[in-house]
């Protein structure tokens, strides 16, 4: 067989196995599973994602910032808080890092944190949904999916790579379609993906690109750490007076 031919087989087998990889929902080599929970009070919540923490040098973040000046009682964090190089963690060992977390951040606060990790890279590796309690602060670590029922609005939080497993890729595929004027594309896709009620909110990270659409009700986080040619926004989702936006912390 022509050598030629052969490269291009590979070519195509490589790009067609990647493709595959990257894109989960296409043979759904692995589903999503949705925790729910419900706010029957009408606290502030703040959802963030992607602050690349390193547990052994933890730089400053300005959560606290935000945090104290909203009031805020419900912190959401979509995937990629910390980086630990998606390997398995024992409970313990993750409730140190995490109590370390939290001490050089100055989060003192009387806080419900819902912790969603990524199923990609970065974060620890979670076997099953837990709650840790770390002082006066509570961590729900949930899992692929979270669904929070308010008073005003259903919102569901995930970290997003399932919609494209390879940030540098879901960025790319996002920057792109926005030049076609369609904004938001891999949000609009995974809600589509996980067939979400269409006056429910889905919110993710992963792409670094802050954003929402109050039409198409899907909004991201933006980021809180450098990654790979995407620098950090520094912004987040406020929820507040039954309202939805995304906000800047300076």
């Amino acid at each position: 067989m022509d050598i030629t031919i052969i490269f291009f087989i590979v070519l195509a087998t490589g790009t067609i196995t990647f493709a595959l990889w990257n894109f989960p929902w296409l043979t759904k080599y692995y589903t999503l599973e949705i925790t729910s929970f419900e706010l029957k009070e009408d606290s502030k919540v703040l959802i963030v994602s992607d602050l690349h923490i390193q547990p052994s040098n933890i730089a400053f973040k300005p959560l606290k910032k935000i945090i104290e000046s909203k009031n805020i009682k419900y912190l959401i964090i979509a995937g990629d808080f910390i980086e630990y190089k998606h390997k398995k963690i024992e409970k313990e060992n993750l409730s140190k890092i995490l109590a370390k977390i939290l001490r050089k951040l100055e989060i003192h606060e009387k806080l419900t944190i819902f912790y969603v990790p990524s199923n990609t890279s970065h974060d620890p590796k979670i076997s099953e949904n837990t709650v840790l309690e770390l002082n006066s602060t509570k961590i729900y670590i949930l899992n692929d999916v979270l669904k929070l029922v308010l008073r005003n609005f259903t919102l569901y939080v995930t970290h997003g790579d399932y919609a494209s497993r390879d940030g540098a890729i879901a960025a790319t595929i996002n920057r792109i379609l926005k030049l076609f004027g369609k904004k938001l594309f891999l949000e609009n896709l995974l809600k589509k993906i996980l067939k979400l009620e269409q006056d429910s909110w889905l919110i993710m990270g992963h792409t670094h690109l802050p954003g929402i659409d109050g039409q198409k009700k899907v909004a991201n986080c933006g980021a809180w750490g450098r990654h790979f040619l995407r620098k950090e926004s520094n912004t987040a989702i406020l929820i507040e007076n039954g309202n939805i936006k995304l906000v800047r912390v300076e």
